[in-house]
């Protein structure tokens, strides 16, 4: 027969060893997003670092419009 006590050991062990692999698994993933993060945006500076001026200029342009563009897309669904 089963020593009752045994058992419950056994299954307090295999228990704290799936929470932890659950546990080292999660850690891993946080990990390698914030690394995908900080090489995305490594990247990205050094995307804007290469841009012209004209480019730059053009860009604020441009979202300056999409920018007025929404207000007056909220203004007019709010007019009577």
């Amino acid at each position: 027969m089963l020593n009752p006590r045994l058992t419950e050991r056994a299954a307090e062990f295999w228990t704290d060893r799936q929470l932890q692999q659950f546990n080292d698994a999660a850690d891993a993933e946080a990990d390698r997003s914030e690394l995908v993060a900080q090489i995305a945006k490594e990247r990205l500076k050094a995307k804007i670092a290469a841009l012209s001026d004209d480019d730059l200029i053009g860009g604020m342009h441009s979202v300056t419009q999409q920018k007025h563009a929404r207000a007056l897309r909220a203004a007019f669904r709010e007019s009577p």
